[in-house]
């Protein structure tokens, strides 16, 4: 029998574990942070405790320049800004960055900053993008102002972009490893495959024990029709975190791929055991199945992908013959 679709679906690196450091729309940990305090400002653990929502604005001297007590509000509101983020209360974290920038403006630099961290977290892209070019303006050398704003054109399919901001980020911060993974995520985003494999080869030599990068690497092969190449990067990935159930979904994709249909069976088991309603396993699984005629067990697998609402498939086994048929031959 004939089976409805049979492109493989991969697992990304969205749909992964935690493992995975790329993760769109942004998280967190992606975001580089800056929460040291203004380097004019003497620091003082207990002023942050003076803000209230009701202060009075801060006195200004009669001259216009920044008092002693401006300054220390602008700290004050700095850290609160900074625990508002940290608890992701990004639209209160903005507001006290934005008092900062009125009331401080030598340090704008690290309060346009951080605004922008809390307008990205908030998906506000474009307000996020103008406070990084105005860090870049201010600061060309701040390499962490390209990598966020090159993880905001990311998410805005700027592939282009993004490429020339972790480029440039690269330039000013060559060692720094979680630059190269981020740009060969892009480079596989924008289907620049042979870059994207040099990337993470680069990645790769710079932290080695980073399981999740042979991981991302082999779905880059994956993508190129290199699926040698795949096999041995999920193999290292393995090496490093044998529990890893979305390896075993990838390789049991190649094995499926290259009609090895009893291994991929193998691997697919492994898969609904650790993620028992992910109905694309069963609908490969199934696949295997038919392909090696035993019927039962395909139906059973293809109804399960229903069950769990596969990309693949919507209708019962019984009804797959009346849909338009594509085969992995």
């Amino acid at each position: 029998m004939k089976i409805l679709r049979a492109l493989p679906f991969l697992i990304s690196l969205m749909a992964a574990s935690s493992l995975f450091f790329i993760m769109l729309p942004v998280k967190a940990d992606d975001v580089e942070t800056v929460t040291t305090k203004p380097t004019s400002v003497v620091a003082d653990p207990a002023i942050a405790d003076k803000v209230k929502d009701n202060d009075s604005e801060p006195v200004t001297s009669d001259n216009g320049t920044v008092t002693q007590n401006e300054l220390e509000n602008a700290e004050a509101y700095f850290n609160r800004g900074n625990a508002h983020y940290e608890a992701h209360e990004y639209t209160e974290a903005i507001n006290d960055f934005t008092k900062c920038l009125e009331l401080d403006e030598k340090n704008a630099v690290s309060y346009y900053y951080n605004r922008g961290n809390a307008y990205l977290q908030s998906q506000q892209q474009d307000k996020a993008i103008a406070d990084f070019d105005k860090v870049i303006e201010l600061n060309p050398k701040m390499y962490q102002a390209y990598i966020n704003r090159a993880l905001l054109y990311t998410d805005m399919h700027s592939y282009t972009d993004a490429i020339a901001d972790y480029k440039k980020a690269i330039s000013l911060k060559p060692d720094h490893q979680k630059i190269y993974a981020l740009l060969a995520w892009v480079y596989y985003k924008n289907e620049q495959y042979t870059q994207a494999i040099k990337s993470y080869k680069k990645a790769i030599k710079m932290s080695p024990e980073d399981g999740g990068l042979y991981f991302n690497l082999g779905l880059v092969y994956m993508h190129a029709g290199k699926l040698e190449n795949a096999m041995d990067s999920y193999d290292k990935a393995l090496d490093f975190n044998p529990n890893n159930f979305w390896v075993n979904y990838n390789r049991g994709l190649i094995y499926l791929m290259t009609k090895k249909f009893e291994y991929a069976i193998s691997e697919l088991d492994k898969v609904a055991i650790g993620q028992s309603d992910y109905g694309n396993t069963y609908y490969y699984r199934g696949l295997a199945y038919d392909k090696l005629g035993v019927d039962d067990k395909a139906k059973e697998d293809f109804d399960s992908a229903v069950k769990f609402k596969s990309a693949y498939i919507n209708v019962p086994y019984q009804d797959i013959k009346n849909l338009k048929e594509i085969n992995i031959d």
